[in-house]
């Protein structure tokens, strides 16, 4: 179980950095008529618990910045995925994975990362593939 404190701490980071980030950002979504900015969160969980999560985030950055920001909910995580491909989202949190697919199709900013952990996996081909090593 993660301490409060940890928690606090990350999830101040996390809005610091938004923040900051948002100013360029905010002159460009104005310019174009925007109220709101939409904000997708990869469907971990069910909603209610993305929402329970999420909201608390979005409404202090609210508070802070006085922009308004909406959670765009997913049901599945293709659907959020081809939301995220469309550029649906101003911002979304997400795994590293969905960073590496999307750049090949959309412009997106990777603006905060855990740096406290680092991603392990397992690289794999068919049996029969001619590639047999990581060279």
């Amino acid at each position: 179980m993660k301490s409060p404190v940890r928690y606090s701490a990350v999830l101040s980071i996390l809005i610091c950095t938004i923040l900051t980030c948002l100013r360029p950002v905010y002159a460009t979504h104005i310019a174009n008529g925007g109220s709101e900015y939409g904000f997708g969160v990869v469907p971990q969980f069910e909603q209610r618990k993305l929402f329970r999560i999420w909201r608390p985030v979005l409404d202090e950055m609210e508070r802070r910045t006085g922009l308004a920001f909406h959670l765009v909910g997913s049901q599945k995580i293709p659907k959020f995925e081809n939301k995220y491909l469309e550029g649906t989202y101003d911002f979304a949190y997400m795994n590293p994975y969905h960073i590496l697919k999307v750049n090949a199709s959309q412009v997106y900013l990777s603006l905060v990362r855990d740096g406290e952990r680092t991603l392990s996996g397992i690289l794999v081909v068919q049996k029969d593939s001619p590639i047999q090593d990581v060279k």
